[in-house]
């Protein structure tokens, strides 16, 4: 049984058994303050923070091509919306 297996690693390339993972949603889910609070420089600080986050999570994606990065979004204040009405991929 041993060898069979080796066999099959082998073959797929992975290393490992029974071949490569397959392929997967890794989702996240922003939540986004946008009331009043959030007025002036921390909005921008929001906007650059995701701004700064979204090259991370492309890299992620990249290097681990069974992976399928998506995002969705969620803004809050007087009440909550959905910025994105699925999960969006990242490409």
């Amino acid at each position: 049984m041993l060898q069979e297996v080796d066999q099959t690693e082998k073959a797929s390339g992975s290393g490992l058994p029974g071949g490569e993972i397959s392929n997967r949603p890794l989702r996240f889910y922003w939540v986004a303050d946008v009331s009043g609070s959030m007025a002036g420089s921390k909005i921008g600080e929001l906007n650059f923070a995701v701004r700064e986050a979204l090259p991370a999570m492309v890299s992620v994606a990249e290097e681990n091509a069974n992976i399928a990065v998506q995002v969705r979004a969620l803004q809050f204040g007087t009440g909550t919306k959905w910025i994105t009405d699925a999960p969006v991929p990242l490409d």
